[in-house]
């Protein structure tokens, strides 16, 4: 006679499961800049969840998110923007820069095994010596100015990106 009871809520949750699967939705989008080019590598995060995501190359992105919750993007230099999912499926979000870098702070630590000894190396620019460069590019600007950074283009195509390695 208890098996039946246990039967019964057993059908009941698997009948119930499939309602809360349909409450979630997949969103996806792209997230730009304030040109509207992507910006690949944008975090997208449910707000008081552990869901979140990253943007690919194009800056496209995919999310599972119920309605009514809301969704933060963010960007290193870019403010963060919260939107509301809704009934729509598609949400595109556009950043726009947070300001101007005051200073960049570049740091390099050193372990020598036989003096047990332990060494920093620490260069810092102020505002002045890169306000006064006209490239656009963060590792061209410091190209040159920090020692043991190396600035590589990725290819020869103008506007492309850089990879930046600094020794250690």
């Amino acid at each position: 006679m208890k098996q039946i009871p246990i039967l019964i809520r057993a059908f009941a949750l698997a009948c119930a499961l499939p309602l809360v699967s349909w409450a979630q939705q997949t969103v996806s989008g792209t997230v730009t800049d304030d040109n509207g080019l992507p910006l690949p590598g944008a975090t997208v995060v449910v707000q008081n969840t552990n869901r979140g995501t990253t943007t690919d190359f194009d800056g496209k992105y995919q999310i599972q998110a119920i309605q009514g919750e809301t969704l933060t993007f963010s960007y290193v230099g870019y403010a963060s923007q919260n939107i509301t999912v809704g009934s729509n499926a598609t949400i595109n979000a556009q950043l726009l820069p947070a300001g101007t870098l005051e200073e960049v702070v570049v740091t390099g630590q050193n372990i020598e095994r036989e003096a047990r000894s332990l060494g920093y190396a620490v260069t810092s620019l102020g505002a002045d010596a890169v306000q006064s460069k006209t490239e656009g590019d963060i590792g061209r600007i410091l190209s040159g100015q920090v020692a043991g950074l190396n600035v590589i283009a990725t290819s020869g195509i103008s506007g492309s990106g850089t990879n930046i390695i600094i020794r250690g």
